[in-house]
């Protein structure tokens, strides 16, 4: 009884261990058949431990000789992927290495899209390929972009000469609908008859102000000459007459002086031209604050590298150029600007100037075909009544 016994456990457990050979048991649900010992032949991780030993047969007046298969040489084996091994105190510089690489990739991504780059290029072109000293590309440079944004001039001039022509009328529309209650059909009814009159006098609100588009074209130039005079060592020598050094301020504040002249003198120019602005308080307080922030201007370019100051003086002359250019009847008529309306005497009494300067039109004797005069011959008039006094 005790031999079964042991023959039976001994029996089964050589079954277990044949049995979990492959990694689980036969005994499972889920595979009930028993696994099979490999072949030595599809054996290669012991083919490939032993070495091969081929027999050779044996002569009669030999003796035997166990030979062995020639290992492969270093030449025979295919090509490995070398590895680095790389320390622990490397991975801090390999971050340091990615993120400049990184940062180089985006300059130059943004290098292709940044216009200042393309601003700067068309400068070194005239300066080396054409030969024009500094002071001359800096000046050709303002005229180009003045002559490139005078299409958004023409464009808001006509627009506002346009809506001051119509101003009264617009008032009074537009005091209409202030009056009328707050989303009721009068409101409604007003606000369409303001569109209409706005449609059919081709009056825009937005046109005015299209010469801000004008805007950063001025600050690309600016700025790319700001890059330059702290890059390129040539701006140093390549001024002319007193500013030979583009680089630094002007010592004598003779560009700074001329360019707030051409800033204040274009203003002034500008609301000559404009007669009805006599009338317009806002206006009135802009030209103004021109004259005042001249006084800001001049310190602020004393402090300015003569190249971006002799930059301002070109631009603010070619917008006193513009604006005389615009003013003229046969270039008006070209591009079919309305010519605004002189002022009245009462417009003129009510206008801020007069209140400041104390003109008194009451006791003018002028009629009503000679109401109509521009803001020059209304002093002349105001002389000939004192000489009429007298």
């Amino acid at each position: 009884m005790h031999r079964i016994l042991s023959n039976g456990i001994a029996n089964n457990s050589r079954r277990i261990i044949q049995s979990t050979f492959r990694g689980f048991s036969v005994n499972s649900r889920l595979f009930n058949q028993q696994a099979t010992p490999i072949d030595p032949k599809f054996n290669t991780t012991a083919n490939a431990a032993a070495p091969k030993i081929t027999e050779t047969p044996i002569a009669a007046n030999q003796t035997p000789v166990a030979t062995t298969q020639t290992p492969l040489q270093a030449t025979d084996l295919p090509p490995q992927q070398p590895q680095y091994v790389v320390d622990a105190d490397d991975f801090e510089s390999l971050k340091n290495i990615n993120l400049e690489y990184a940062e180089s990739s985006m300059k130059s991504f943004w290098s292709y899209f940044n216009p200042i780059n393309y601003s700067e290029s068309a400068l070194e072109i005239l300066h080396y390929s054409a030969g024009v000293p500094w002071w001359g590309c800096i000046m050709i440079g303002a005229v180009v972009i003045r002559l490139c944004v005078f299409p958004l001039h023409v464009i808001s001039t006509k627009a506002s000469s346009t809506a001051a022509i119509y101003a009264k009328e617009l008032q009074q529309l537009r005091g209409e609908v202030s009056q009328c209650a707050t989303g009721s059909p009068q409101q409604r009814a007003a606000q369409k008859k303001l569109t209409d009159f706005q449609k059919e006098k081709n009056i825009s609100l937005l046109k005015p102000f299209t010469t801000m588009l004008s805007t950063p074209f001025l600050i690309v130039y600016f700025l790319t000459l700001r890059r330059m005079v702290t890059t390129f060592d040539s701006f140093q020598y390549g001024g002319a007459l007193w500013f030979v050094n583009l680089s630094i301020s002007d010592p004598y504040l003779l560009l700074p002086l001329a360019s707030c002249a051409c800033i204040v003198l274009g203003v002034e120019l500008n609301s000559l031209r404009n007669a009805n602005s006599m009338s317009s308080d806002t206006a009135f307080l802009f030209k103004w604050g021109v004259r005042c922030s001249s006084v800001l201007i001049l310190a602020l370019s004393a402090y300015q590298p003569s190249a971006i100051v002799l930059y301002w003086v070109c631009s603010g002359f070619c917008n006193i150029i513009q604006g005389l250019v615009l003013s003229n009847k046969k270039v008006m008529k070209y591009f079919e600007i309305p010519e605004r309306t002189a002022p009245t005497i009462q417009e003129i009494k009510n206008s801020p100037l007069s209140r400041v300067s104390g003109y008194v039109t009451d006791k003018l004797g002028i009629t009503k075909e000679e109401e109509k005069v521009t803001f020059i011959s209304y002093q002349e008039a105001q002389k000939k009544r004192k000489k009429n006094d007298q």
